[in-house]
């Protein structure tokens, strides 16, 4: 799969009509992504879940999933 065929953190959250910072959150809760040295991480959950990173002159290095990509939310993890 091409980056093409792949959408940013903010970009996925837009297409979810949510905040951003909802999601990023979301998928911290997850383990998909971790915030060090201010920066995201994508984690190995999160490249076994199609995450990868993108290299931009213009915003540098950032997170992007595949644009059919679905995680489990926090709610369906947490129910038994």
């Amino acid at each position: 799969m091409t980056n093409h065929n792949k959408l940013s953190t903010s970009a996925l959250a837009k297409q979810r009509q949510i905040e951003p910072k909802s999601l990023f959150n979301e998928l911290k809760q997850l383990g998909y992504i971790t915030w060090h040295d201010e920066q995201w991480l994508l984690t190995d959950v999160g490249a076994r879940f199609g995450g990868d990173y993108v290299e931009s002159e213009k915003y540098g290095r950032f997170i992007v999933w595949p644009t059919t990509w679905y995680w489990m939310t926090h709610s369906a993890v947490t129910s038994t």
